[in-house]
């Protein structure tokens, strides 16, 4: 039995915001741990369905935040306050693997929904000059 493999295919052009975000939810390395911790909930049939979330999630996001400054404001606020939420869910049950799975799959996807705005801020902004760089939050 030989082994398959799956050729990532070339990320669309960041023009293209909706078809980037869903290559990057459902592709990117900067998202795998977090589509690994998912689960089946991220996997076969149901990979469709979780990408259409975060995908959802992040257009809502940069229609609320259509300008670099509200994006780079509300992706400073996450950050911060998504570190306080984070800490204490894991805190209170010792780990990510020991999280029931509500509070599991609530961490993953604030974990995804940071990660797709840092990364819209990066390949929207920072490279045109007009922000400076996020730090990297994993």
């Amino acid at each position: 039995m030989t082994a398959t493999s799956h050729t990532i295919p070339e990320a669309p052009p960041i023009t293209n915001e909706r078809q980037y975000i869903e290559w990057f939810v459902q592709y990117s390395d900067k998202v795998a741990e977090e589509r690994h911790a998912a689960g089946i909930y991220a996997q076969g049939e149901r990979l469709s369905a979780f990408v259409a979330e975060h995908t959802d999630r992040a257009m809502d996001l940069l229609e609320k935040c259509p300008d670099a400054k509200t994006l780079f404001d509300r992706v400073e606020f996450l950050a911060g306050d998504s570190q306080v939420k984070i800490s204490a869910i894991l805190g209170e049950y010792g780990g990510l693997k020991n999280c029931p799975e509500p509070q599991k799959l609530m961490l993953i996807g604030l974990l995804i929904h940071i990660a797709i705005a840092v990364e819209m801020m990066s390949k929207k902004y920072v490279e045109a000059h007009q922000v400076q760089p996020v730090p990297e939050l994993h």
